[in-house]
């Protein structure tokens, strides 16, 4: 299973944003120690209820997300305004031996479709660990390497985008991995920082009380029905 850390964040986030929000109002504050907890609450609330979102951007959260197939880390490095990232590079650290772990999807398994899976990995750990023996360079042999091989993986996303984010990938339409990923992430943020900056990640249909994927390219969701 996936594990994700919140190891840094800034400091004061509630504060921050309200002291952003207030220069919009021509209201200079430079001491944060000023701002009552409940009124940075009510203005982060107020910003959910318009789309002047500059203020949130001004908070970042750092995590490092542990054991996930790089098929994942394809998708997540997408996202390139508001985040950072900083990934296990195949180039230098060898999978060989108990490091050869990769990550079965969910419609694997029967046990025919697992004795299929499992053997076509044998194999190539074996051929990458034989390219390895015969003096092929780390970054040349990971060519063989499949798709879901676990890695790990540093992201830092400022609110706005992690907000933008949550909005797409806790939705039916994502893998099962990002589910995982964004559940613990609001989990690590409530827990570590305040609750409200978790009540914030939510799927889009909830915040929006809409569907946002109704064209022919989109999967069928359960849930489409209640907003038609």
């Amino acid at each position: 299973m996936a594990r994700v850390t919140l190891v840094s964040w800034t400091n004061k986030p509630l504060q921050v944003i309200h002291a952003m929000t207030q220069n919009m109002m021509g209201n200079i504050i430079t001491d944060l120690d000023s701002i009552k907890e409940e009124d940075a609450i009510e203005t982060i609330r107020e910003l959910q209820k318009t789309n002047l979102g500059g203020p949130l951007e001004y908070v970042d959260f750092t995590f490092q997300i542990e054991g996930v197939p790089r098929a994942l880390t394809h998708q997540i490095v997408r996202t390139r305004v508001g985040a950072v990232y900083s990934q296990e590079s195949l180039r230098f650290c060898a999978k060989t031996g108990e490091q050869f772990k990769y990550d079965v999807g969910p419609s694997i398994k029967t046990e025919e479709q697992l004795k299929i899976y499992h053997e076509a990995m044998k194999n190539i750990q074996q051929a990458y660990e034989n390219l390895l023996e015969a003096g092929v360079e780390v970054q040349d042999a990971r060519g063989v390497l499949p798709i879901n091989i676990l890695t790990n993986i540093g992201v830092k996303y400022n609110l706005k985008t992690l907000i933008g984010i949550a909005e797409v990938r806790l939705c039916t339409q994502s893998q099962p991995h990002w589910i995982d990923i964004i559940t613990q992430m609001k989990k690590e943020i409530t827990e570590k920082v305040h609750p409200i900056f978790g009540e914030l990640l939510v799927m889009y249909c909830d915040r929006h009380n809409k569907c946002g994927y109704e064209s022919i390219y989109d999967r069928k969701c359960p849930k489409q029905a209640k907003f038609k």
